[in-house]
């Protein structure tokens, strides 16, 4: 038998904008769900909805929840945004609200990534490479 100890819900920026990912994870604590982790990419998949980054949507979630755990699912802080910035606006975002933290870090993908930063994308090696350097 399988004990689950916490559940999450996750709020994907892919498919939602940031007014409706609110109100989901607003229902997602009201409905018992232990943490909430948004997505953060420079560019969603769609094009016709609002596309702001998930540290936004999680500092609106932190003054309309009182004990969800959130943070973000996976962030890309070496293609999109400086290491350092993405350090200052999570230490930021733990300061206003105590209960986010959590912050998924990965080595991006090029669906969100490549086309609105014009960049050319680096092999595996080469972003697991930054990516153990923004970690650091």
């Amino acid at each position: 038998m399988y004990a689950v100890s916490s559940l999450g819900y996750k709020a994907s920026a892919e498919q939602f904008g940031p007014v409706e990912l609110l109100d989901f994870s607003v229902h997602a604590e009201e409905v018992g769900f232990d943490s909430v982790v948004v997505s953060d990419h420079f560019q969603p998949w769609r094009h016709t909805v609002d596309t702001r980054r998930s540290r936004s949507p999680a500092g609106a979630l932190g003054a309309k929840t009182e004990r969800v755990m959130m943070g973000t699912s996976v962030v890309t802080a070496d293609l999109s945004v400086p290491p350092v910035v993405v350090a200052q606006a999570m230490g930021t975002l733990r300061r206003a609200v105590p209960q986010s933290r959590h912050a998924g870090h990965g080595s991006g993908e090029s669906l969100n990534e490549v086309a609105p930063l014009g960049i050319e994308w680096p092999d595996f090696r080469e972003r697991w490479a930054r990516l153990r350097e923004a970690v650091r």
